[in-house]
């Protein structure tokens, strides 16, 4: 996939491949995310870089790991230790689990994602070394 961004036609070159299953982009205020669903169709999704705020409530640092409450009906918060690249996610029913050398866009997509359980299952869980806490 390859996105260009003319501020002055205000308009967004889209080139998708059929390789393409997932990217996600940031062209000045804009974010271009491009995923697929269970049937393997893509999905693009365009909105306001900005927003990534709006789906965190708030960030506590606790030991070098920032913590963020989310708006998730599976996940409860997130922590982040970008030196260490160690993300720890609290889910609502099944407890913490550290996932190790995450890079810092794969937690920034996570936050930002509408959906962040969709999110975690498409890039997150499986795709990195994990342990339960608790």
């Amino acid at each position: 996939m390859s996105v260009e961004h003319n501020p002055k036609r205000d308009e967004l070159l889209i080139t998708l491949t059929p390789t393409d299953k997932a990217d996600r982009y940031r062209l000045d205020d804009i974010t271009v995310e491009v995923t697929t669903d269970k049937d393997g169709r893509l999905i693009l999704r365009v909105r306001p870089a900005r927003k990534f705020m709006a789906h965190v409530q708030r960030a506590v640092q606790e030991d070098g790991m920032v913590w963020y409450g989310v708006e998730s009906s599976m996940i409860r918060a997130v922590g982040y230790d970008a030196d260490k690249r160690i993300l720890d996610v609290a889910f609502h029913r099944t407890g913490v689990y550290r996932y190790f050398d995450v890079p810092p866009e794969v937690v920034e997509g996570l936050l930002n994602a509408e959906s962040k359980g969709g999110y975690m299952r498409a890039y997150i869980i499986n795709e990195y070394p994990w342990k339960k806490l608790g």
